[in-house]
């Protein structure tokens, strides 16, 4: 009687890293499935936020200095989980953006390509 085989290699390590090349080096971004337990609650708590202030739906003249500084401090906290090297304090505002926009897309890329292996 043969058994089903989970295999973890393919489920969770068979994607390409995810890197960002910055400043002439390459910094490589972590999946969720590599974190620790910590820097994984850290990043959803992180992530929950951002999208609180995407629900928040205010005209782009609406917002506040500090609400422009919060959304900057809590993505250079989501590139240091996710990338501690990274030079996240050199990294211009929308540069930030664009590593997060990036990251989310090709996550949700991999979650589309394994739900059709499944």
């Amino acid at each position: 009687m043969a058994g089903k085989t989970l295999n973890l290699d393919q489920l969770f390590y068979s994607a390409k890293p995810i890197k960002v090349i910055f400043d002439g080096k390459a910094y490589e971004l972590c999946r969720p499935i590599d974190l620790t337990p910590e820097q994984l609650a850290l990043f959803e708590r992180l992530s929950k936020k951002m999208t609180t202030l995407g629900e928040l739906e205010k005209e782009p003249g609406e917002y506040s200095n500090d609400d422009a500084n919060f959304v900057e401090g809590v993505l250079d906290d989501i590139i240091k989980v996710i990338s501690p090297d990274f030079p996240v304090e050199s990294l211009p505002f929308m540069a930030k953006v664009y590593v997060i926009t990036n990251y989310q897309d090709e996550l949700a890329n991999e979650d589309q390509e394994q739900s059709k292996k499944a």
